[in-house]
């Protein structure tokens, strides 16, 4: 496996092998001051265990190590695995293993074009011989071929609705009395990261 890092107190059959970490064989304990995951410095981890046990999480609160076998994440903090990787925001939020954000997105819009466009079959109305024609025209618009991901965001964008891509709420301390916050998109991309860093280190005004 390489290196790794460990967490005393973890116990089967949860590994206690941690990769998002630095890497450096450091045995970590409750109560340590722990690495941030990218600007994350309260953050939950989803412990490695057999796939029908139970799944418990380890806690990272303000930079320090304060929950070894939780049962749940941390609020609405961000969720990782031992890798590294996000899983989502905690609670119901977590994102299912597999989601195609493509699928996702286009559930999205489906949704919204129902709530605010296809109009719903009017009920029938009584001592009636002959259908009205403005139900046949609504159930043919029903009843029509699903449309394509291009036809959704045309008619969203009719209805005056963006998509906006998913963004998360990330907070550094970089002081112990300055905390910064920063909203960034779900899918940065390192590009995107390096510019942001090169920004950053634009900033500092040092004395000759």
């Amino acid at each position: 496996m390489g290196m790794y890092d460990e967490v005393e107190g973890i116990l089967e059959p949860y590994s206690n092998q941690f990769k998002l970490w630095d890497c450096t064989m450091s045995v970590y304990k409750s109560g340590d001051a722990m690495p941030s995951v990218g600007m994350a410095n309260t953050y939950a981890v989803r412990l490695d265990g057999a796939p029908d046990t139970r799944p418990c999480y380890l806690w990272v609160q303000e930079g320090h190590l304060t929950n070894l076998m939780a049962l749940q994440p941390i609020g609405e903090r961000a969720v990782f695995d031992k890798w590294g990787k996000c899983l989502g925001r905690g609670g119901e939020k977590l994102d299912p293993p597999g989601l195609n954000p493509v699928a996702e997105a286009v559930g999205i819009v489906q949704e919204i074009l129902e709530q605010q466009k296809v109009p719903r079959r009017p009920q029938a109305v009584e001592n009636k011989s002959e259908p009205d024609p403005s139900v046949s025209e609504i159930a043919k618009e029903a009843d029509s071929k699903p449309k394509t991901i291009t036809e959704l965001v045309d008619e969203l964008k009719e209805l005056g609705s963006g998509i906006e891509p998913p963004e998360y709420k990330h907070e550094f301390r970089l002081r112990h009395d300055l905390e910064i916050k920063l909203t960034l998109p779900v899918d940065l991309t390192q590009a995107e990261a390096d510019r942001i860093a090169l920004f950053v280190k634009s900033l500092p005004i040092q004395d000759d």
